[in-house]
């Protein structure tokens, strides 16, 4: 009967008791228990290359109900994907978003979009959620088939100290947006003209960077967003005013970087209440035959 060498069989022994501590790190998969997804079109005058502004484009804002019973640091990546298209987008905890909402944590996104600004691919998507020890859960979720968005953008101009809006939804809120695009103030507006004073002023009007009108197509089921910049001006140069047509105490309240759909702290069930801001949209990637990872 061959004989193990000494050596070896202290490894051995060593490997053996090191295995019940190996399986007690191992630790729980992550779980994703609900997804909440708004397709939108997006404009901004800025444009799409930076220059100037361009055509409206569509834009996915989609969320994760998600736990991990070994932390929320323990997470690694996220995958958007599109099986039927061949596309892909990956998010680490450096560019996605997380949100506390009635005491669950979601995280997602505001920026899916295609890299030429086309329309989305319809159809099956999967949210796969990965842990740093290559643990994973997913769910899907699907943008039904049709046609691209053809709804009616509202009308936003900004005019020296005055803002006109022009909406035929009955949701429609305004943003104002610091530079890193985190909302400052949350205004439910109305169609017609009134003073920037009566939206903005002092300290917040310093801060502000850009207005971000979101209505919501009811019939359609999509967001309509219109991005605008404040011009460049000198401190504290508003002067004080009463809105005639917007009103401060309904909405919700901000949301960190950036999206799309229509809440404040977390992108809600398609036909909630509330908008996320946009955030730089994600191009995709693609693959051959099977999705990564």
């Amino acid at each position: 009967m061959p004989t193990v060498p000494r050596f070896y069989r202290v490894f051995l022994s060593i490997a053996l008791l090191a295995l019940p501590f190996l399986f007690s790190c191992s630790g729980k998969p992550p779980q994703v228990h609900a997804i909440s997804f708004q397709l939108s079109l997006f404009s901004s005058d800025v444009g799409t290359d930076g220059k100037g502004s361009s055509p409206p484009y569509e834009k996915l804002s989609v969320f994760a109900q998600t736990t991990d019973e070994d932390g929320l640091k323990n997470l690694d990546s996220l995958y958007i994907i599109n099986d039927g298209a061949g596309l892909y987008w990956k998010l680490t905890p450096a560019t996605w978003i997380e949100k506390e909402q009635s005491g669950d944590t979601w995280i997602g996104t505001n920026g899916i979009r295609m890299a030429d600004f086309s329309p989305l691919p319809r159809g099956g998507y999967r949210f796969l959620i990965l842990d740093k020890g290559g643990q994973r859960d997913e769910r899907e979720f699907k943008l039904a088939a049709g046609s691209p968005i053809t709804a009616a953008m509202p009308g936003f101009v900004l005019s020296g100290e005055s803002i006109t809006i022009r909406s035929p939804y009955e949701r429609t809120v305004l943003y104002v947006l610091d530079r890193a695009e985190n909302p400052i103030k949350t205004v439910p507006v109305l169609s017609g003209s009134f003073p920037l004073s009566s939206v903005i002023q002092g300290e917040e009007l310093n801060r502000a960077y850009a207005f971000l009108l979101a209505a919501f197509d009811a019939k359609g089921n999509v967001g309509l967003l219109i991005e605008k910049r404040l011009p460049v001006r000198s401190q504290g140069s508003a002067a004080g005013g009463t809105p005639e047509n917007a009103s401060a105490g309904r909405g919700t309240a901000g949301s960190g970087a950036a999206g799309s759909g229509l809440t404040a702290n977390v992108a809600p069930a398609s036909g909630q209440d509330g908008a996320q801001v946009p955030e730089a949209g994600a191009p995709p990637h693609r693959f051959p035959g099977k999705a990564p990872p």
